[in-house]
């Protein structure tokens, strides 16, 4: 008896561990060289419901409702790209215009008058400070043009990119849409070609994962609203013009793993500094500290809510995932946890108690 136990035992620990090797294997090089029609197909599922809602309230024909709708979708989220990079470009032009002009007309001659008042009180050093001022003088105006030259020369190799980002999302868009239109007939088709009950199971992991997105969906547009409103609350203390517009593009780009908030308030912050704007530059600083404490508290907890899981158990996913798939493995790893957790709730595996 304890021999067959240990038996089971072993074959049940190398069966999955052949599972999680495969899906280890699937998301790090399968997944990337396959993302744009990833996201393609995550664009379908989140748009299978409404439009399968509208078909039937309607009586359109559910294709014609699904281009409407990508149509629409695409619209917005283009003018959302277009507003956010004219800004962005508009703050880089600016900031790398300003730098050697400020080392000219603020750093250099508060540097003189420094110095000035120095000799008048020590005139013995007046020799061997010269030459440490000239060196400092140097090296300041270096590192601001290099600074200077640094930007251009990231936002030349950003353009570099473009080519690829712009195929890349041609073959996202096209591909959501036959996805979309064709949802059911592309979703049918794999089930045919399954064992009946694997294919039974398939469709409740199915289930279990566009339900799972649903819901990942709504927990982060509350952490966007979250965001969205202490930005414009921010944004009306400082005196910002526009801060509803501000708010609503930097909560966009909080959403993004890689940039967050953190990518427009911190570089705004160093730049209040640097042109002695404190209120700017102290103001853009707290509210960074501020969102991020916020964002980092309220994450694990609103999404393990939503997803079933616990607050614990969502963090240490999101961790994990991140460490071992990056910007993917974020939302996949926490994703794929719920949809276990919820067959095995089920009664489909039976892994833990």
């Amino acid at each position: 008896m304890r021999v067959e136990r240990r038996k089971n035992f072993l074959i049940n620990f190398f069966y999955f561990a052949l599972i999680l090797g495969l899906a280890y294997i699937g998301i790090k090089y399968l997944v990337p060289a396959l993302l744009p029609f990833v996201i393609g197909l995550v664009i379908a599922v989140i748009f299978k419901g409404p439009a399968d809602k509208l078909a039937k309230l309607t009586g359109i024909k559910r294709s014609y409702i699904a281009i409407i709708m990508l149509f629409v979708f695409y619209a917005i989220f283009a003018g959302v790209v277009v507003l956010v990079g004219a800004q962005l470009t508009s703050l880089i032009q600016g900031t790398v215009s300003k730098i050697p002009g400020f080392y000219t007309d603020t750093i250099e001659p508060l540097l003189i008058d420094l110095t000035d008042k120095f000799f008048v009180n020590f005139p013995q050093f007046e020799y061997y400070i010269d030459d440490i001022l000239d060196s400092v003088s140097d090296s300041v105006y270096t590192f601001l043009t290099n600074l200077s030259t640094s930007l251009v020369s990231g936002a030349a190799l950003l353009a570099t990119k473009i080519p690829s980002l712009l195929i890349n999302s041609v073959f996202t868009i096209v591909s959501s849409f036959f996805f979309t239109i064709d949802y059911h007939d592309f979703t049918e088709f794999v089930f045919r070609q399954l064992p009946e009950k694997t294919a039974i199971q398939a469709r409740g992991i199915k289930e279990n994962v566009i339900l799972t997105l649903w819901k990942y969906l709504k927990s982060y547009v509350f952490l966007m609203s979250i965001t969205f409103i202490e930005l414009t609350i921010g944004m009306v203390i400082l005196g910002i013009g526009n801060p509803l517009a501000v708010g609503a593009i930097i909560s966009i780009i909080d959403v993004l793993p890689v940039l967050g908030t953190g990518t427009v308030l911190i570089p705004w912050a160093i730049i209040g500094f640097i042109f002695n704007d404190l209120k700017i530059g102290i103001g853009m600083l707290l509210l960074y500290i501020i969102i991020t404490a916020v964002r980092q508290t309220l994450e694990p907890r609103v999404i393990g809510k939503q997803i079933g899981l616990h607050p614990i158990a969502t963090l240490i996913s999101i961790f994990v995932g991140g460490q071992l798939f990056g910007i993917v493995g974020i939302f996949l790893v926490p994703i794929t946890l719920t949809v276990v957790k919820q067959m095995n709730d089920e009664g489909v595996i039976h892994l833990f108690k």
